[in-house]
């Protein structure tokens, strides 16, 4: 998840700062959650293998947080790399971030300082962002073994569109809720 935060500088007459003051007592109550939310589940079946091969059977049904996870760190089975880390979020925020701070000032001016409508729109933003880095992300390549299991195909972070799903327009993967933090 990422939170966003502003803080502001303001400069000027005291007329301009007793409005900037006004301004800011009605804001610094909420937050924005933008990425995978509980909500996000993959599904109990899953059908894997090509041809006469090809099944569908039983899984544990994971959060798309747990298998984003994953994907974002890599994983260790008997002391050696399994999954490799493809940091596809902390790309994201490396990548975005640094003009988050002047988008919530354009979004906030925009929404008349309404603080939901600004964290709204700019998680929908950061939503759109995540969805981009998911797609963008091409390495490392997939092993064999899961461009099998993935029926062929070798985009990695990519196998039923699920985690790309979980973080598409008009889906929830960001919320505003009250309070600075979690």
């Amino acid at each position: 998840m990422a939170d966003v935060a502003a803080k502001f500088k303001v400069t000027g007459g005291k007329k301009a700062e007793a409005i900037i003051k006004s301004i800011g007592k009605k804001l610094g109550q909420q937050h924005v959650r933008v990425g995978f939310l509980e909500s996000a589940k993959y599904p109990a079946f899953r059908t894997q293998g090509t041809g006469a091969q090809r099944k569908t059977r039983p899984v544990k049904v994971l959060p798309v947080a747990q298998v984003a996870f994953w994907q974002e760190f890599g994983t260790m089975r008997n002391g050696r790399q399994f999954v490799p880390p493809r940091p596809f979020f902390r790309n994201m925020i490396a990548k975005k971030s640094p003009r988050w701070g002047v988008a919530v000032g354009q979004i906030l001016k925009g929404a008349d300082y309404d603080e939901t409508l600004t964290l709204g729109r700019m998680g929908e933003l950061i939503q759109g962002q995540l969805q981009q880095e998911i797609i963008d992300t091409n390495a490392p390549p997939n092993a064999p073994f899961t461009v099998w299991m993935k029926n062929g195909a070798s985009k990695v972070l990519v196998d039923q569109g699920i985690m790309l799903g979980a973080v598409a327009p008009g889906v929830k993967a960001s919320e505003v809720k009250e309070g600075l933090t979690e």
